[in-house]
């Protein structure tokens, strides 16, 4: 049997977007405790610092957006021989849910 290995170009970008795909994690991760402070705090009095902790939620969220974008421009260069139409229109469209 012959074994055949394939190798991507070393492409800064898609190098990159793991970086960016783990900081992302991290950043979901973080805004995810927010999530859950906050429902807890709104169970107390303390309802206005409930509101602080959503509003740290939401920056992480908007941080997370932003970080998954090298994300898609990695998959675009990957995917585009496959099936260029549909992964421009693909890559345009969740650029542009992402901002």
């Amino acid at each position: 049997m012959t074994s055949v290995t394939q190798t991507l170009p070393s492409d800064p970008v898609i190098r990159a977007a793991g970086g960016f795909a783990i900081v992302s994690g991290i950043i979901s991760a973080i805004g995810v405790v927010f999530l859950i402070t906050m429902f807890v705090l709104f169970a107390t009095p303390l309802k206005t610092l409930g509101l602080t902790f959503g509003l740290l939620n939401d920056i992480c969220v908007a941080i997370q957006y932003l970080l998954t974008i090298p994300v898609a421009l990695a998959l675009y260069r990957i995917l585009l021989p496959y099936n260029p139409a549909l992964i421009r229109l693909a890559t345009i469209v969740g650029i542009a849910m992402m901002l």
